[in-house]
């Protein structure tokens, strides 16, 4: 027998996950508020200048707060307290701010300038100005792909968290982000995702400190409770050599360049990144051109280094939810979401935390981030695809057809907002058989260094002849490169059977990773690790199932207990009781692995949460399966398996496609050249 059939998920005594009418009225409360400020801000509409660049009549400040808005996203109100609080998690992501701040202040002192020379729309514009027609295309084209994965997964992360923690779909939750980012972008274009970001950013930055706040009242002894268990949490898999700093670790000084969060990566690759992040991106740059100046416009960019600080807020309240968890304990519903995927750490403790009403608050933060990211592609993606067809750089067109322009607009709106909700969607779908999430978030790796290369080569062409065909083939030789470093393309490749582990690790890219599964005596789990221990059937002991308080329907919690351990087994089926205590018998005798992560209870007891019946497996059916075992000196046996890994971390292609592109650009054989 190959898998020990289990019993469902869960039971929690009045954990309080549940969202309540008071939590809604909340959250469409502040979406409704919202809605009604950008009405009222969204001024006058009468042409395109007025709905894509605001009327060049925005104040620096509020384009400041905008671009912070946009930066931070759902992505990085979930994804970083969650990247925190991981047992092996700490501050080294912190170290790319270094980059993110020298880029921005480059953009604000050297893009602007050229941005400003004429009135324009995009980075796009000045790229058609300087090198023509067809590089402008190739530039919009690369934009699009990167926007429709990119942008989609953002909503779709922000989609899961809510789906986790509130009664409705997931398909709910994307259509809801979807028809307020619409309506945002319809109702005053620029104007209004401007100012409605502002108010995105407020909400940001109270509700993490709100939730920071009430995370030190309930930890023992406070701010100086917190910093000093943090600092003493001993992390596996700390990279920086010296002492360890726990939580609070900043500085990794490895030279390794599979290494992605290192003080050279910060300082060399991820200036690239940003460079096209904040000055050629539209996502971002299409912000400076709402500015009043040139002078305004540097303003903002460079003082929205200050949306660093968030980041540095969201970092402090991983560090809390570690400590509060790892102090506290969690219920076994809070467990179970953890072990099930780490991104619902913070939209877990909000719901079974936060008093009603309050919560909604803070969660209103997750949509609105989802929207405020959303709303602002819709209106980059809508400009940069009119622009496609019409000349909007050349004002007697525009002026000339105003209503019509301005008309056509909002329907690319309308249609690019059903187009990236409805792919949000399509991209949960296909998540278990592609992981197309981790497509979408690879796609910057495509994309920056080629388009950041154009913008170089759109520059330099003031002194040296540049070859639309040569930028053709840097393009073309970038993404090559980067398919064959990432793991996108094998990834799939495996999942359907077309190519072997073993084929994709032989690639000259690629290196081979070992991996071995230590089995540990159940004595051996402690809080907050990831575990497979080895158990007699024999010495285990069924204590029945209960409905999962709080859970999906459906879902229930069996309880094991294996000396002294208790290993609680979830699932989303309407296993029978009978279905476990049978299969246990069939197995008696035999050895089981059970494998799953371990979490103090609110009682201080450990105990290890396993998730779904495919985390129980019989010692006898692995051996038969072909799965090597590796038993070391003293005995203890470990499961070993290879996986391929690239040799280059992905931050490093920044530069590196950035620098084909140009040099394909500049030496690549060309009979025209651009000088304007």
């Amino acid at each position: 027998m190959n898998q020990v059939l289990v019993l469902p998920p869960l039971v929690a005594d009045g954990s309080g996950m549940h969202f309540t009418w008071i939590d809604w009225l909340v959250v469409f409360g502040y979406l409704a508020l919202t809605t009604l400020v950008g009405h009222l801000m969204r001024g006058k509409q009468a042409s395109i200048r007025d709905f894509f660049l605001a009327g060049r009549s925005l104040p620096w400040p509020a384009v400041c707060g905008s671009i912070i808005a946009t930066e931070i996203s759902g992505v990085t109100f979930i994804g970083v307290p969650s990247m925190i609080f991981a047992l092996t998690g700490n501050w080294t992501y912190l170290q790319w701010a270094i980059g993110s701040v020298v880029a921005r202040v480059i953009v604000g002192k050297i893009f602007v300038k050229f941005y400003y020379e004429r009135e324009i729309y995009s980075p796009y514009d000045f790229m058609k100005i300087r090198l023509g027609e067809g590089v402008k295309r190739l530039a919009t084209g690369l934009f699009f792909l990167g926007s429709i994965l990119g942008q989609s997964v953002r909503v779709l992360v922000a989609a899961l968290a809510l789906d986790v923690v509130t009664p409705l779909s997931f398909g709910t939750c994307i259509w809801i982000i979807g028809i307020f980012a619409i309506a945002w972008t319809l109702m005053g274009g620029m104007q209004t995702v401007i100012w409605t970001d502002v108010m995105q950013f407020v909400l940001f930055v109270v509700g993490g400190t709100f939730a920071l706040v009430w995370m030190l009242g309930m930890t023992p002894g406070g701010w100086e409770g917190m910093v000093n268990f943090a600092f003493d949490a001993k992390l596996a898999g700390n990279a920086v050599d010296g002492p360890n700093w726990g939580k609070f670790t900043l500085l990794d000084f490895t030279t390794d360049p599979r290494v992605e969060f290192t003080l050279w990566v910060a300082i060399i690759a991820v200036p690239f990144q940003n460079l096209y992040a904040f000055g050629v991106d539209q996502l971002s740059a299409q912000r400076m051109f709402c500015c009043r100046s040139e002078k305004d416009a540097g303003k903002a960019i460079i003082w929205s280094s200050v949306g660093q600080l968030v980041t540095v807020l969201m970092m402090l309240v991983g560090t809390a939810l570690f400590v509060y968890y790892h102090v506290e304990g969690a219920h076994p519903i809070e467990a179970a979401r953890f072990a099930s995927d780490g991104n619902n750490v913070f939209p877990v403790w909000i719901t079974s935390e936060i008093p009603v009403g309050l919560r909604g608050l803070i969660l209103a933060g997750i949509f609105a981030a989802a929207i405020s990211s959303l709303d602002s592609i819709l209106a980059a993606l809508s400009q940069t695809t009119l622009s496609l067809f019409v000349d909007t750089a050349n004002q007697e067109v525009t002026d000339g057809n105003a209503a019509r322009m301005l008309n056509w607009s909002r329907v690319l709106t309308v249609i690019w907002g059903i187009a990236l909700s409805a792919f949000a969607t399509v991209l949960n779908e296909l998540r278990g058989d592609v992981d197309m999430v981790v497509l979408a978030f690879g796609m910057i790796s495509y994309t920056t260094g080629p388009m950041l290369g154009m913008f170089v080569a759109a520059v330099l062409s003031k002194w040296r002849r540049i070859s639309l065909a040569g930028l053709c083939v840097g393009v073309v030789l970038s993404v090559l490169t980067v398919t064959m470093y990432r793991m996108e393309l094998w990834g799939v490749l495996m999942k359907r059977g077309s190519m072997s582990s073993e084929q994709v690790q032989a690639l000259p890219t690629m290196r081979v990773v070992e991996t071995v599964n230590w089995l540990v005596p159940v004595s051996a789990v402690t809080d907050g690790g990831k575990y497979t221990v080895k158990v007699p059937v024999n010495e285990i002991q069924f204590n029945g199932s209960e409905q999962l308080i709080g859970g999906d329907p459906g879902e229930q919690i069996a309880t094991l207990v294996a000396n002294g351990l208790t290993i609680e087994v979830i699932d989303d089926k309407n296993f029978k009781e009978w279905d476990l205590a049978t299969s246990l018998t069939e197995l008696s005798g035999e050895e089981l692995l059970i494998s799953g992560l371990g979490y103090r209870s609110k009682e201080g007891q450990v105990r290890l949460m396993v998730v779904g019946e495919k985390s129980i497996r019989s010692l006898a059916s692995l051996e038969e399966s072909g799965a090597e075992l590796r038993v070391d000196a003293s005995g203890k046996v470990g499961l070993v398996s290879t996986s391929p890994q690239p040799k280059i971390g992905f931050a490093w292609f920044y530069p590196i496609t950035t620098l084909i592109t140009v040099m394909c650009g500049v030496f690549f054989p060309s009979s025209t050249r651009r000088n304007t």
